[in-house]
């Protein structure tokens, strides 16, 4: 907040910050975080945490929106395979456009020009698309953060 007062930041934003952490922030901060960046993709959408954030006017960014590169690949799950073909376009373009229709916005990682310049492309998915994908029921987390920091981070996942 220091920062902000001074000038010398516009905004405060956290990072993997669940509801319970943001219910703690909100009580005793002049200035609410604006943005909050979380991992968040069709396999873990965050529908919770999402509408909190919505109903607290903080931004969610998603990190991981394409899956990490983990397995199972969420560009091969059948359902974003299969709006991808409808539209035309690759899977990523599904999942990152997804995103934005949720309100959201993305950091998605690659390495390759072509990638980068395809992940640009935003495909107007439809009311059935969109149900398709919340209706996703798989769940996998690609990144936890006891992955980086052992189990000594006090990071519980267990909010709604």
């Amino acid at each position: 907040e220091a920062l902000v007062d001074s000038g010398k930041a516009r905004s405060i934003g956290v990072s993997n910050f669940r509801i319970s952490h943001l219910q703690e922030i909100l009580k005793v901060a002049r200035i609410k975080p604006a943005v909050n960046q979380v991992e968040a993709h069709p396999y873990f959408q965050q529908k919770a945490l999402l509408e909190f954030c919505r109903q607290h006017d903080i931004h969610l960014t998603a990190f991981s929106p394409l899956g990490a590169g983990g397995d199972p690949k969420l560009t091969a799950d059948p359902i974003i395979v299969s709006i991808a073909g409808k539209h035309g376009v690759h899977p990523a373009n599904v999942l990152l456009s997804w995103h934005f229709h949720r309100g959201g916005s993305v950091i998605p990682r690659s390495v390759t020009e072509a990638n980068i310049k395809n992940n640009m492309k935003v495909v107007a998915l439809d009311a059935d698309d969109l149900k398709a994908i919340e209706d996703i029921k798989f769940e996998k987390r690609y990144l936890s953060p006891t992955q980086f920091f052992g189990d000594a981070v006090s990071f519980v996942d267990t909010d709604p």
